[in-house]
């Protein structure tokens, strides 16, 4: 029997908060990994432009 239906709803309580803490950290990191998907072609793009520049300036007389 429930003597306490207080600390049931308590625990209902932070059962949610955590579901919703869980899930935000996870659109989070979802973000952040996005980003730094973004910023590594990104880099790879201006990597590969200052290649194609340092060969083009070689190649000059």
């Amino acid at each position: 029997m429930h003597f306490h239906p207080h600390q049931d709803l308590h625990r209902e309580r932070e059962r949610d908060l955590r579901a919703e803490l869980e899930a935000t950290v996870a659109l989070r990191h979802a973000h952040l990994r996005r980003s730094a998907e973004r910023r590594e072609r990104r880099a790879s793009r201006l990597a590969t432009q200052l290649a194609t520049l340092r060969r083009a300036t070689l190649r000059t007389p």
